[in-house]
């Protein structure tokens, strides 16, 4: 399981640096998805080092968050604006 939520992390991240070097997104929209990401894996960092790992309930919370921020991603990519290549 952990190492599904650390290659879900890295896809995310991926995808949001890849949609700016894109154009899908410019930096103003792409920071507030990299900022979520980024306040989620000091999270789950902190998490782990509290208990050795994450419990079944971390894990849990963890879901819904990543797929937000996906939806974000989504969104931002898929809103119409371009940044100047």
């Amino acid at each position: 399981m952990a190492q599904r939520i650390e290659t879900r992390m890295d896809r995310l991240e991926m995808g949001t640096k890849q949609g700016i070097r894109s154009g899908e997104s410019t930096r103003p929209e792409a920071a507030r998805p990299l900022a979520r990401h980024a306040r989620l894996n000091r999270k789950l960092r902190q998490d782990r080092r509290d208990g050795g790992g994450l419990r079944a309930a971390e894990r849990a919370g963890t879901e819904p968050r990543q797929e937000a921020i996906r939806r974000d991603i989504y969104r931002w990519e898929n809103d119409g604006q371009r940044q100047n290549p």
